[in-house]
């Protein structure tokens, strides 16, 4: 506001063709009265005015015109009160005031703010208290209970938008790498991660987890927020994250090194297979080399 304003509610008491314009009417005042005017404005003119009437059909010329006049009067007698205690605006604003401001995002970097199914901007809000809405294509409005609030999203959203570490999604993910990721979500069918805060979330599958059969995350005892390794594997055709962490546990089922054999080149159910084929094969072939003696 460039300059202070107020506002003053008149009544207004008939008796035939004599009436009485009352300034601040009171609550009795008002439900008596047949008018009930409200005006607001500067000490350059008014801003703002409504007007109720009762128990008459219409009000003449001269008593709207008292009735701008007398609140004329009234509300420049508030103006100079409030300029008793504070002549002109502050030059800071209080540290509980709420804030509002624009910010420009391009289109282009929308993503990146929002996230898939904006979990990260819905993310932003909680954690600051601010809420943010969307103006047009490339520009978002940010409203925040606080100053201190404010900067604190300010900063999250420059680092979001303008990050110079990891700007493009995924171009900063080594395929094979091992990462250090957070749960954020326990499903039926995995649990989700984030890997890095510019990055959209990625979904370790029951599959994914571990060496045994899961048939809950929980039967591994993972917990919201527990921090996990997982081994990057890049993109499926569908643009989603593809990571394990099965892939850095040892696989119990794998059976120990022998003499010229690899350590777990083979599990038991596949040692066990071929053993069984290596037999049939064997007898087959001592049968046929009895049948050939015989004749």
């Amino acid at each position: 506001m460039s300059k202070p304003a107020a506002g003053v509610a008149c009544g207004l008491m008939m008796d035939g063709t004599d009436y009485v314009i009352l300034s601040d009417l009171s609550g009795i005042e008002d439900a008596a009265g047949y008018m009930d005017f409200k005006v607001a404005g500067t000490r350059d003119g008014i801003t703002s005015f409504q007007l109720d009437i009762k128990d008459c059909e219409g009000l003449p010329y001269d008593i709207i015109a008292n009735a701008f006049m007398l609140s004329k009067e009234a509300r420049h007698r508030v103006l100079d009160k409030m300029d008793d205690c504070q002549s002109k605006p502050r030059q800071q604003l209080k540290s509980n005031t709420p804030v509002y401001e624009t910010i420009h995002v391009p289109s282009s970097k929308r993503w990146m703010l929002v996230g898939s199914g904006g979990h990260r901007i819905k993310a932003l809000m909680q954690e600051t208290g601010v809420y943010i809405g969307q103006l047009d294509d490339e520009t978002m409005s940010v409203f925040a209970p606080t100053q201190l609030a404010m900067n604190e999203v300010t900063e999250k959203i420059n680092t979001l938008l303008y990050c110079s570490d990891h700007c493009e999604s995924g171009a900063k993910l080594e395929i094979g790498a091992v990462y250090k990721s957070r749960i954020i979500d326990i499903k039926p069918s995995g649990v989700l991660i984030e890997m890095i805060p510019t990055l959209d979330r990625a979904m370790v599958f029951l599959a994914q987890l571990d060496h045994k059969l899961v048939s809950h995350p929980d039967d591994l005892g993972l917990q919201l927020g527990q921090e996990i390794a997982v081994k990057y594997f890049g993109r499926d055709p569908h643009g989603h994250i593809r990571v394990s962490r099965r892939a850095l546990l040892a696989n119990p089922f794998r059976r120990p090194k022998e003499d010229g054999q690899s350590l777990g080149s083979a599990s038991l159910v596949e040692t066990a297979i071929l053993d069984h084929v290596k037999a049939t094969v064997a007898n087959k072939m001592d049968l046929e080399g009895s049948r050939s003696f015989k004749e």
